[in-house]
């Protein structure tokens, strides 16, 4: 990259965009999202997308995130979003092989009409 091309994001970008949906998120969705994510997971080991032994690991880490609370999930300017920082949180506790998996048979959009 050269000196004249700045990274991701610029901080104008994140100043009035992304550090305020940032607080607007964790102030309203952190909460809901843990139990959105806990319901999916129980859902992908009942139609066996996901084996109990996985889904015993992401709900574990869920509980993780849950207690550490938004302590344990600082704005970082590289993160696009609390969905992305969840998700990455808990693919550092469980692994990429399960922490992975949350997302089967879902998109983030999905996951955004759930919580508004």
């Amino acid at each position: 990259m050269s000196q004249n091309q700045q990274s991701f994001p610029h901080p104008i970008y994140m100043q009035h965009v992304l550090q305020p949906a940032y607080q607007g998120a964790t102030a309203h969705l952190f909460e809901p999202m843990l139990a959105a994510n806990k319901a999916h997971v129980v859902m992908l080991a009942r139609q066996g997308i996901i084996t109990q032994e996985n889904a015993q690991a992401l709900l574990a880490a869920i509980m993780q995130v849950e207690t550490e609370g938004l302590e344990g999930l600082a704005y970082q300017a590289a993160v696009e979003d609390l969905f992305f920082l969840v998700e990455g949180r808990l693919i550092e506790i469980c692994g990429p092989g399960y922490g992975g998996n949350l997302q089967l048979a879902r998109s983030r959009n999905d996951l955004g009409h759930t919580l508004t």
